[in-house]
């Protein structure tokens, strides 16, 4: 309520890397849906796989869970 400017919020659930398993992305689902529930206005993800690759699987599944907010990758 007091920040005039839109909020995006990172969903990482470590500082290893950006590879995420499966148990990684249903915790970053979970902080996804609780982000909405606060308000936020966005959320930022970047899921990679081992070659640096962008994990398309991955980012198509939060992009779903983040619907109707805005992704930033």
């Amino acid at each position: 309520d007091r920040v005039e400017c839109p909020v995006f919020v990172m969903i990482r659930p470590h500082v290893r890397s950006f590879v995420y398993s499966d148990d990684d992305l249903h915790v970053m689902c979970n902080d996804i849906v609780k982000a909405k529930t606060l308000g936020a206005h966005g959320v930022v993800v970047g899921p990679l796989n081992a070659d640096h690759t962008i994990d398309t699987r991955a980012l198509a599944t939060l992009v779903d869970v983040a619907r109707p907010l805005p992704v930033t990758f």
